[in-house]
């Protein structure tokens, strides 16, 4: 019971300073890479990537947390389709995609090549559905196999529901910023 209270006191004090970190952060990348680096940390795994989708387009970019701590940015738009049309049907349902093995799983054993050239042996990949078109996935992704539980599932879709409300409050108030500046230099003319 004792062990149970601490997971619990644990989680929430994990939640409140996923809360409180990106709060001075302005860009939607900046928010991301933070919140990628606290759920990395806390999980102790190999990289955290957070990946932007065009779903109409098939395409997606992504920026990666790893457990060096290097931040790097794939802004080169990369095909949905090279990591296996099953996968990608499992996201755009809005189901969390739970991958022990990329080398043994039947739905990416033929895309596992993929999954290779970017250092992924096991994947817990969170999708956010938006107005029924799949818009970011917090993928959770280490170097070797991984028994992903329930409490890691519930954890990551936690921080990407949050990760996803706080980028788009800070792109709000991005354009918000950028329609005032507009107007100013508008009324500077006049």
């Amino acid at each position: 019971l004792a062990e149970a209270h601490d997971r619990i006191t644990e989680r929430q004090s994990f939640q409140l300073d996923l809360s409180d970190r990106p709060r001075p952060l302005k860009t939607p990348a900046d928010i991301a890479a933070a919140a990628s680096a606290m759920l990395g940390g806390k999980m102790r795994i190999s990289r955290v990537t957070y990946v932007e989708v065009d779903d109409a387009a098939g395409t997606f970019v992504q920026r990666r947390w790893n457990s060096r701590g290097d931040p790097e940015a794939i802004l080169e738009p990369r095909q949905l389709a090279d990591f296996g049309p099953e996968i990608i049907a499992t996201l755009r349902r809005a189901e969390p995609l739970v991958i022990r093995d990329v080398a043994t799983d039947p739905r990416t054993m033929p895309h596992a090549g993929a999954y290779e050239s970017i250092g992924v042996r096991s994947n817990l990949a969170i999708p956010l559905v938006k107005a029924g078109r799949l818009t970011i996935v917090l993928s959770l992704q280490h170097d070797q196999p991984r028994d992903w539980t329930l409490s890691d599932i519930d954890l990551a879709t936690d921080v990407a529901e949050r990760t996803w409300s706080a980028a788009e409050n800070a792109r709000a108030q991005e354009e918000l910023a950028a329609g005032s500046r507009r107007k100013d230099e508008f009324l500077a003319m006049l």
